[in-house]
């Protein structure tokens, strides 16, 4: 999960880089290439915060008898 959310990252920054690359042009395209790198960045956090939750609560389960 670590990987995709340095994927999502480097996702964003390459959008990023593209709309910076366009920005002399008048394209609605370049709009929508400044909003994704938001929902990249979005998602990587999301990630984020459910691996550091997960990480937080493996002792818990650790302990925890099986008890299938």
């Amino acid at each position: 999960m670590k990987i995709l959310a340095a994927y999502f990252r480097t996702q964003a920054d390459l959008c990023r880089e593209i709309a910076d690359a366009l920005a002399h042009q008048d394209d609605p395209v370049i709009s929508k290439l400044r909003d994704m790198p938001d929902e990249f960045d979005h998602n990587a956090s999301a990630l984020e915060r459910w691996l550091a939750e997960e990480a937080s609560s493996e002792p818990i389960r650790a302990g925890t008898p099986c008890l299938h």
